[in-house]
């Protein structure tokens, strides 16, 4: 009796200390800080949700008034079962986005006249035989975006950031000056929007930096069955290369949404007087929501400072270097779900220790820059040779089509 009851205590001994052994683990993975976000977007709202999801208080600031400007953003994303791999690590509900998606069917280049220069099932960066899928830039930010606010993160909207500083209270935080009050007690600050002030505390001043100007047109139409069948085949992805200009279209919901790339120039040519297949113009002639600008795109890359070492605030995104401009490859988005998981994994990665946080931006901030270089140098050379009067994209220059479309880096 006496050694029955002696093996029933060790055994309730055992079992408590093991239970406070997990307790013990639990609890010394603690919510992490607190992060300010600049700027909204799909690599800012990747970044929300997997922060939240670890429990660190999220707060991101937006300069326009509200997400409206969501409804009218129809550009072309491609998305790859990675990136829904990525997105559900991040903590994404992947049958939220699933419901925004459509299966990439192909893609066509063609001459101004409508003769087809290649086609092909196998989008640019995606493996042979995996799935692809193509949906609407503004419709995946208003699905992250109401994921990140089911995780309880915050949105300031109407608010711009002006400037960032150590608190000097010996904690390390870092404060934010934005439009209405301070924020304060930062472990990081984020920002991914384009021209802030904040990229000057890390990004180094060069006003020795090139740039290429393109003119640029886009709109919206409403596809019609026969101009549709007549331009896009099989394929839901069209671009149109020759006479020194380039339309992307892309074909969704009924609805073809296309962009115009010509060189920047004095006097913009007139569209009806280059010699463009019917169907092509009646799309042009029909479309809606038309816009038109120059486009400015970096031809150097920027260098991080050495003074930034110390420095709890990292430029990630479009605010470090601009990556899809032309939407050919339609792999803006998926650039930005990358570097919202490598910034995820860099800070929450280990249990224990958290690590240097400035190190760890500008770690994650150099791979970025060589991968956004990377993809923006093949895009101007896409540029430069698409916009020939006559581009050669097949025959004898099948090895550089392959190079400047078939393979992206990964």
């Amino acid at each position: 009796m006496f050694m029955c009851v002696h093996a029933c205590a060790r055994a309730y001994v055992l079992s408590l200390s093991f239970f406070l052994s997990l307790r013990v683990v639990m609890y010394a993975v603690k919510p992490w800080g607190k992060v300010l976000l600049v700027g909204s977007g799909v690599g800012a709202y990747a970044m929300g949700i997997g922060m939240r999801w670890r429990e660190s208080n999220v707060q991101l600031v937006e300069k326009r008034r509200d997400p409206s400007h969501e409804l009218s953003n129809r550009r072309r994303c491609v998305i790859t079962s990675q990136t829904l791999k990525l997105l559900r690590d991040l903590g994404c509900t992947n049958a939220k986005v699933e419901r925004i998606l459509q299966k990439a069917k192909g893609w066509r280049f063609v001459r101004p006249d409508l003769e087809t220069i290649r086609e092909g099932s196998i989008f640019p960066g995606c493996a042979d035989g995996e799935s692809v899928y193509h949906c609407a830039e503004g419709a995946l930010q208003r699905t992250l975006r109401t994921e990140y606010l089911r995780f309880g993160g915050d949105i300031s909207w109407e608010t711009e950031a002006f400037d960032a500083f150590e608190t000097g209270d010996g904690s390390g935080a870092w404060s934010l000056q934005k439009m209405y009050g301070l924020e304060t007690e930062a472990e990081a600050i984020i920002t991914t929007a384009k021209g802030t002030s904040l990229a000057s505390l890390v990004i180094a001043d060069d006003p020795d930096r090139l740039a290429v100007l393109f003119d640029e047109e886009t709109g919206v139409s409403p596809g019609g069955r026969q101009t549709t069948e007549r331009i896009f085949g099989a394929a839901d992805v069209v671009i149109v290369v020759g006479s020194g200009l380039v339309i992307h279209m892309w074909h969704a919901d009924n609805v073809i949404t296309w962009r115009l790339i010509r060189k920047a120039r004095r006097e913009i040519q007139d569209l009806h007087s280059i010699a463009l297949h019917p169907a092509i113009q009646e799309v042009l002639g029909s479309s809606t929501s038309k816009s038109s600008r120059v486009l400015i795109v970096p031809a150097t890359t920027p260098a991080i400072k050495d003074s930034a070492r110390d420095v709890k605030v990292s430029v990630l995104g479009d605010g470090l270097l601009p990556v899809d401009p032309f939407e050919w490859r339609g792999d803006r988005a998926r650039c930005g779900v990358e570097e919202a998981s490598a910034l995820c994994r860099a800070f929450y990665g280990k249990k224990y220790h958290r690590g240097n946080v400035p190190r760890l931006l500008r770690e994650v901030e150099q791979d970025a820059l060589a991968k956004r270089a990377a993809i923006l140098a093949r895009d101007l050379r896409d540029a430069e040779h698409f916009l020939a009067v006559l581009p050669i994209i097949d025959g004898e220059d099948h090895a550089h089509t392959e190079s400047a479309f078939s393979q992206l880096p990964k």
